[in-house]
This record gives C-alpha cells, structure tokens and sequence, in this order.
C-alpha cells in the first residue's frame, strides 16, 4: 500500500512498482501515462485532481474498487480518446468514462458524472457491491446521509436510462432531483425489487399520481404477494413534486421499517395514502414511525381515505370533514409531528387515534394563513369512530406544542362548548398543564 502525502507533485516513478495493489493520491495536478504500468494495482483512491491522463484507468485491469472525488468533472466525451493515441494528441486532455468498461473486475466504485456527460452503455453496474454514485450534479455537503450505507445513488436532472435502473435496484439510499420518468421505476410492478432501499428523497419530480407503487392485491401473483418490496425503507422525504398521493395501501402495508416521514410543498397532494378500488377497511399500521412533517400542502385532506373511492379525486370530494388521522391510521410510536399550511384541514386526529398516541412528545400546528379551516384538534364526533365520550385524553409524554396561525380554532377537541375552556376537563396534559 502507497499513500502519498500533498506535497508530492510528481507520481511518475510510481510506474516503476509495478507490484503495487493499494495507492492512495491527492491534490496533484495530473495522474500521468506511467501509472498505467500498475498493472497489478486493486485499489486506486484519486482526490483533488485536475486531470486523469487517457488509457491510464483503461489499463488498471485488475482494479476492483475506484473512488474519484466528486470535484472531478472532466471526463471527457467517449469519441476522444482511443488506443494508440501519441503523447502530444493527448496533452491536457482527460480520461474518458468509456475506460471504465475495462474494469472487469471492479465491484466497488465512487464516480461523478456530470450532466451530458454519459456513462457507457454497457458498464457493468451488475457487478458493484459498494458504490457513491453521483449522475448529473455531485453529492452535496447536506447529502451526508444519517443512515450509514455502502450504496448511495443520486440522480439530477438527467434522462432516466435503464442503465441507472439497475443501481435504483440496488441502492439503500438514493437521492432524486428533476427527473421526468421516476414512477416507472419505483412502481414496482412485479414485486421483485427494491428490498435494499432505505433512504429515498425525491425532490421537483413530476408525472403520475404516486411515487410507490406495487400490484393491487386482487391483480398480485403468489410470489408478488409474498414479497415486501420498500420493507426496509426507513426515511422518505419528498418535495416539490406534483403527486396526488404518495404511495398506494399494498405499499403502505409493507413500510413496517419506516420512521421517518417528511413531505413538502407538493401542491397536489390530496392523500398520503391513496386506497386502491379493491382496497380494504382494515388498519393501515406504521409500528416504527416517529417522525412526520407534513408542510405546504394546500390540497391535503386526509392522510388516507376512510372509504374505498373509485379514484382518488372521489376520496377528495367525499371525505372533506373527515380528521387528517382517522381510526384506520395506526401510529403507535409516533413521538413527534409537524404540520404546516394545510388548510383543507378540519381536525387532526379522530378521538380514537388521539387515545392512542401514548408516545407523542412533539406537536407542531401551523396553520399558516387565514384560510385555514382547522377547528379542533381532536375530532370527537361519536358517529364517525364509536368512541366513549367521557373517556379521557392523555397525553403522557407530550412536552411540547405549538398551535399557531389557525383563525378557525375553537378548541383543543370539538365537544368544547363556546363557554368552556380551549383545554377542558377531558385533556390531560401533565407536562404541559
């Protein structure tokens, strides 16, 4: 193993240790033509280059993890560098990302390819056990993902080929900004991928109605039916995208894994989860969930439909007064939720769901405008879930709320008559009252 320090400018002699497997290399100007003699080199880590000299990455057949700093944006176009090439045709210009394909052995790489700048049609993605991948813009400082993960995908602006398919497959965390196509990827069709997936945020992203899709139950094979796909995703943040809903109830039945929630300013967005026609009645349950934002979503009237609608504009004008949590939504471990300019919104949580949030810490309400036509936060109508209308709410750990910008709000629950209080006798808040 060779790791070079910055000070040192000049690599060509390296050419000479010809043995050589592990090589480290950072902040000099140009790799050059000699490191292609490292013939039996495995690892090649290149950080803050200003150039890669051509058929050097080609030669390194035996290379099996590459990782190039995503400040490297030179690639140059596949037509410009060619075997045979003299030294003078190739002064100052770059490798190219055809020279990849000659890596027949590699299974871990970490590359940046810019914006028309493609990648070859026939690299070998099969193969790549570990990878951080960056497609048309690089990793930003932010993308530093909180789960630790080995295969890491982010797409910007960028045509989705089929070629980048096969790494969405793949990825535990993927990062999705403008690109036109994405639900034909992660409507899994026939139940096979997708099981590696944990993080995914999907940003300015628009064209069909969800973004998850899996069978409907009725149209389901054995084996789709036995499959889980999403079933380890753990945190899902979308934004700025035209969904109507963000993923179906099969998927949702499979995000036993989730704990972490966040949409926003997604303007259509009427349900989060939208029920199919041959849906069902029973419990939609997320055991792991303990974080929700739900922010900007002025069309947003329930978490899910009550009912099995015909469509999802259906659900939309049918269930208007019904609470954004209904009785179906099961939250056990929910510890904190913001909401933020919905203001289709008519109450929170129904009553029974109210009496179940045993673990809520953190309750965050901003109405956002005057238009906002929240009430009450807990809906305690009799008729629409059977529950006992003495029976108390207690909040045991919740330590903290915020109930702002809502002109509508009359009272914490909607039994409260205009003379008593916003809290009355039912609501026990013990680290707060």
């Amino acid at each position: 193993m060779l790791l070079l320090p910055d000070e040192v400018s000049d690599v060509s002699l390296l050419g000479e240790l010809k043995s050589l497997e592990i090589l480290r290399v950072n902040g000099i100007e140009k790799l050059p033509p000699e490191i292609r003699q490292l013939t039996c080199l495995k690892f090649l880590d290149l950080s803050n280059l200003g150039v890669i000299s051509p058929n050097v990455i080609s030669n390194l057949k035996r290379l099996e993890e590459l990782c190039i700093l995503d400040d490297f944006n030179g690639w140059e176009d596949e037509a410009t560098n060619t075997e045979g090439t003299n030294a003078i045709d190739t002064e100052g210009r770059n490798a190219s990302l055809v020279e990849l394909n000659s890596l027949t052995y590699l299974t871990a790489l970490k590359v940046h390819i810019p914006r028309g700048k493609s990648s070859p049609n026939n690299l070998c993605f099969e193969k790549l056990v570990r990878f951080r991948i960056s497609i048309g813009a690089p990793f930003d400082p932010d993308d530093e993902e909180e789960i630790p993960s080995i295969k890491t995908l982010k797409l910007e602006d960028v045509p989705l080929e089929d070629k980048f398919k096969v790494l969405l497959v793949k990825s535990e965390v993927v990062y999705v900004t403008k690109v036109k196509g994405l639900e034909n990827v992660l409507h899994d069709r026939d139940g096979s991928g997708f099981f590696n997936l944990k993080y995914l945020e999907v940003t300015r992203c628009d064209g069909g109605e969800n973004l998850l899709e899996r069978p409907e139950p009725s149209l389901q094979t054995l084996e789709q039916a036995m499959s889980r796909s999403f079933c380890n995703l753990t945190k899902l943040h979308v934004a700025n995208c035209s969904f109507k809903y963000l993923f179906s109830l099969s998927v949702a039945r499979c995000l036993e894994q989730l704990q972490v929630l966040n949409v926003e300013t997604c303007s259509c967005m009427e349900v989060i989860v939208g029920n199919e026609r041959q849906g069902d009645d029973k419990e939609i349950i997320f055991p792991r969930l303990r974080e929700m934002t739900l922010m900007d979503l002025p069309n947003l009237i329930s978490f899910s439909p009550s009912k099995r609608p015909n469509s999802i504009t259906e659900a939309s004008n049918s269930d208007r007064a019904q609470p954004l949590f209904h009785e179906k939504v099961v939250v056990p471990n929910i510890q904190e939720i913001k909401i933020g300019y919905c203001p289709n919104l008519d109450s929170i949580f129904s009553a029974s769901t109210a009496r179940k949030l045993t673990r809520l810490q953190h309750l965050d309400i901003n109405g956002g405008s005057s238009d906002s036509k929240l009430k009450a936060i807990v809906e305690t109508s009799e008729e629409r879930d059977g529950a006992n209308d003495d029976e108390l709410f207690v909040f045991l750990e919740l330590s903290s709320m915020y109930l702002t910008g809502m002109a509508n709000l009359q009272s914490f629950c909607s039994s409260c008559g205009d003379e008593e209080s916003f809290f009355n006798q039912k609501v026990t808040l013990p680290n707060i009252l």
